[in-house]
């Protein structure tokens, strides 16, 4: 074989290589993701929307509920929480320990509180078999209308 078309062949494969190394790892590299959520935890329902990693939304199949008779109380200072987000392209499974904040100048029969805190992804399927990572999240709760916004934050391995 002539030495330049050597040459050239070695060159393809090595090409090939390095883009498929290179592939590889950005597949698994981690990623900035975004999750919006708009729950009611009196009704147990809710919709999500997320962006960045991936661009899905759907609904919330398990909201988290505590009886508040109207009124943020001490009892919630910290809740742990499992939810899972449904779409048509497969479901996920986050994990997250909820702190909640009074808002100042509310006090303690505060209906309204910030919440806070870190999640982390426990599972999915279809689309979102494998997926793992996590970060913090923030929100706020209404306890008179159950309404709950959160907005998650962090970076997550998504093929």
């Amino acid at each position: 074989m002539h030495p330049r078309v050597l040459r050239a062949a070695r060159g393809a494969i090595v090409c090939g290589v390095l883009a498929a190394s290179a592939a590889a790892q950005s597949s698994s590299a981690s990623r900035y993701w975004e999750l919006h959520t708009h729950n009611n935890f009196i009704a147990m329902a809710g919709t999500w929307s997320s962006q960045g990693a991936f661009t899905d939304s759907g609904v919330v199949s398990d909201v988290a509920k505590h009886e508040t008779n109207g009124n943020i109380d001490v009892v919630w200072n910290n809740l742990s929480v499992i939810e899972t987000f449904e779409s048509e392209r497969g479901t996920f499974t986050l994990s997250f320990s909820r702190h909640f904040m009074p808002i100042p100048g509310q006090g303690f029969a505060a209906t309204t509180a910030r919440t806070s805190g870190g999640w982390q992804f426990v599972g999915g399927t279809g689309a979102y078999e494998g997926i793992s990572g996590g970060g913090s999240f923030e929100g706020t709760v209404d306890a008179e209308s159950g309404e709950l916004l959160d907005t998650y934050r962090g970076y997550i391995r998504y093929r």
